[in-house]
């Protein structure tokens, strides 16, 4: 399965805009991507998105911990944001 992965606000100034990875799996959690991209790609996202620093989404859409990437996708990572 092949994720683009981008950045955005502080997680961008963090971890620079993004990377395109691929993994031999055909499908994994939210939470197992996290855990990947900390092992493999030295991010440390772990904390921030346990403690809702952080949040994923998946093809535009936000994403929850236990939801499942089964496809292609990109994913979102980003700080929390409020609008008015």
């Amino acid at each position: 399965m092949d994720l683009t992965i981008k950045f955005f606000a502080k997680c961008r100034e963090d971890f620079g805009e993004g990377l395109k990875i691929s993994i031999d799996l055909n499908e994994v959690s939210v939470l197992e991507l996290i855990e990947i991209l900390e092992k493999d790609y030295n991010l440390q996202l772990k904390e921030d998105f346990e403690n809702g620093r952080i949040i994923v989404s998946k093809d535009f859409e936000i994403v929850s911990s236990n939801d499942i990437i089964n496809k292609n996708s990109e994913i979102g990572i980003y700080p929390p944001v409020s609008g008015g």
